[in-house]
């Protein structure tokens, strides 16, 4: 294993991150903030306070997004700082999101439904309704995709309208989803894939409690809940430990190089001893 930086410390609950080039970009979902940290090390940046229960976050286009519990549910503030922006306000409760072309994906837990926003700003447009927990979110150009966590499936639609198609009911709780030219891949009891047309689901990697993935072009990265940041080929095969150790690891990014995690904290230290890590790939 190669060594871990630390790029931020002495957080309380981190829980989800993104990255660019020059910077890792986070939620603290604890003290309701927005903060940043280049990715070869430097001083942390907070870029926004008092974001209630601000949740999953990308970057896009010098912008960061972020899901929220509250009102309101999503927003977005440019990467240099400012004012933050409200996308869409109402149906509190918002957790996974997305960005494809020119629209912001997220799921919304307390009308379960999928919606969608521009990114530059405008009307709401609910994607999907009639879902019981929707959890997390993926798009490529033609399928919308989430887990359910209350229903135990994984699922997807068309982005111009149509019934919804399971493709699994594999395990419980399924979380963390992403999708490549191919497969859907995410984490419940385990790490898994599908092929997107359907098929049968195939485990890559068991974890004590896996928590979030994402892939790059030939490898998918997980966390388990217990100590562990690891990838697995896309193919198969022994999963590889890239950090152990951790402190409760939950979100988790990728770029050419690296590979980028939370660590929640401790419960002895009622989480204030959270961390941003960085390790190579």
């Amino acid at each position: 294993m190669c060594d871990t930086i630390t790029l931020a410390s002495g957080l309380t609950w981190p829980s989800s991150l993104a990255v660019d080039e020059t910077h890792v970009y986070w939620t603290t979902y604890a003290t309701n903030s927005i903060a940043k940290a280049p990715i070869t090390g430097g001083p942390t940046s907070v870029l926004a306070t008092d974001q209630a229960a601000a949740y999953q976050i990308v970057v896009r286009d010098g912008y960061v997004f972020w899901t929220a519990g509250s009102e309101p549910a999503l927003l977005k503030l440019p990467i240099g700082g400012g004012t933050p922006i409200e996308l869409f306000v109402g149906t509190p409760s918002a957790s996974g999101i997305a960005i494809h072309a020119e629209d912001v994906y997220f799921t919304s837990v307390s009308t379960d439904a999928i919606l969608k926003v521009p990114a530059a700003g405008g009307p709401g447009v609910e994607v999907i309704s009639g879902l019981q927990t929707p959890n997390s979110v993926a798009v490529d150009a033609g399928f919308v995709y989430w887990t359910d966590s209350g229903a135990d499936t994984v699922m997807m639609a068309a982005l111009g309208g149509g019934p919804a198609l399971q493709l699994a009911a594999e395990g419980t709780n399924p979380g963390s989803i992403a999708v490549d030219a191919t497969h859907v891949y995410w984490v419940g009891d385990a790490v898994m894939k599908i092929p997107i047309g359907g098929g049968a689901a195939t485990t890559l990697a068991t974890a004590f409690v896996p928590q979030q993935l994402v892939i790059d072009e030939d490898h998918v990265y997980f966390t388990d809940g217990s100590e562990n940041v690891s990838k697995v080929s896309k193919t198969g095969g022994e999963p590889i430990v890239l950090a152990s150790d951790q402190n409760r690891p939950s979100g988790i990014a990728v770029d050419a190089t690296s590979v980028y995690w939370c660590n929640f904290g401790s419960f002895e230290e009622d989480s204030t001893d959270g961390s941003v890590m960085k390790v190579a790939k």
